[in-house]
């Protein structure tokens, strides 16, 4: 389940401009390496302690700096999945500060249609699904009290070597490039339940290219060990 907000987070995300507390790249390099971390909420009106796990190759929920009127208050309604940040988690590292531990995430970021249809515009977006993600090569460094919950991404990519029986002269790609995917919704491990999300292309953020995902890749890690941390809003 996602996580339980009793106040909104006033951290500065990287979609926003830049965390100014994020690492350094030099410091970066000298963090020690994680495979996984958990963030515990304290138990509420003597309930349990909940923990909420997040690893190497989640596509994760990140809360936005400035989230839509009448969310991100106390007791309010939880942020819905359009309003969230996406992106998968490629690294993490711990570093001691104040004398407490704090993990952080190397996010490459997912955009919108609406991002990349500002960004790019000879790209037509009018065949994008409402719940579609264009997987970018821009990452940043997001802290652990901004990640919200671990999202089912699907990934759908063109085979070059199949051709289209429907036309003769129509190959999967064009198919594969003029229409939406409806797809139906997703329920992750821990009994979220989502629309479903998805994406089929990557993009280049500094020189503006769009192409069709083929392959789907993550780098693996030695580290194993897990970075438990508690969780921390700030007032």
């Amino acid at each position: 389940m996602a996580r339980i907000r009793k106040n909104k987070s006033k951290r500065k995300n990287a979609a926003s401009g830049g965390d100014p507390e994020a690492p350094t790249e030099i410091e970066w390099e000298s963090m020690e390496i994680y495979r996984k971390f958990i963030v515990t909420e304290n138990a509420i009106d003597g309930g349990e302690d909940v923990d909420h796990p997040f690893e190497v190759g989640d596509c994760v929920s990140i809360l936005p700096s400035d989230p839509p009127a009448g969310y991100g208050i106390e007791d309010g309604p939880a942020l819905p999945i359009e309003a969230m940040w996406l992106g998968f988690i490629k690294e993490i590292r711990m570093r001691y500060k104040g004398g407490e531990q704090e993990a952080w995430s190397r996010v490459q970021w997912f955009f919108s249609g609406a991002d990349v249809g500002n960004t790019v515009q000879n790209f037509d977006t009018s065949h994008l699904g409402e719940n579609e993600r264009l997987l970018s090569d821009h990452c940043d460094l997001v802290h652990s009290s901004t990640l919200d919950d671990v999202v089912p991404m699907r990934c759908f990519y063109f085979d070059p070597t199949y051709i289209s029986s429907v036309e003769r002269n129509t190959t999967l790609q064009q198919m594969f490039t003029q229409r939406e995917i409806r797809a139906a919704g997703s329920r992750t491990g821990n009994g979220s339940i989502y629309p479903d999300v998805y994406y089929r292309y990557e993009f280049k953020v500094k020189s503006k290219h769009i192409f069709v995902k083929t392959l789907l890749f993550f780098a693996s890690f030695l580290a194993t060990d897990t970075l438990r941390v508690a969780q921390s809003l700030p007032v």
